[in-house]
């Protein structure tokens, strides 16, 4: 029976590897977008300010949950889902009628999700 736990346990632990790591690669195949994109199209300075914003804001949200998970800290993980990154993004969205920005704060709620996925992970 012992062993038996022992191998659920490990097939459990296995699965988060698989999911921590299928959503790291998400969110590194939506940087990528992101980069290409960037290098292509051209923003007013504000608009440039708030593109810095949101990265900022994904960088230190990706980084706490990688902090809450390797910790196992289930509390801070709580914390950092009631406060979802798609805020900063829809924030820098407000009054903004340019579909090519948007279009790239999309990416970046894509990567939120990513995230927040991580997140549940410390969770559960």
């Amino acid at each position: 029976k012992k062993d038996a736990l022992c191998r659920s346990s490990e097939h459990f632990d296995l699965h988060n590897l698989w999911w921590l790591a299928m959503n790291q690669e998400h969110i590194g195949d939506e940087l990528k977008r992101f980069a290409r994109s960037l290098t292509k199209l051209k923003f007013t300075n504000a608009e440039y300010n708030k593109l810095y914003e949101i990265v900022e804001s994904t960088e230190k949200y990706y980084k706490d949950a990688m902090v809450a998970l390797n910790s196992k800290n289930k509390e801070a993980a709580l914390n950092l889902a009631k406060s979802p990154l798609v805020k900063v993004c829809d924030k820098a969205l407000e009054n903004c009628d340019n579909l090519l920005f948007e279009s790239l704060c999309d990416r970046f709620r894509a990567i939120s999700r990513n995230i927040y996925h991580i997140i549940k992970i410390t969770i559960y």
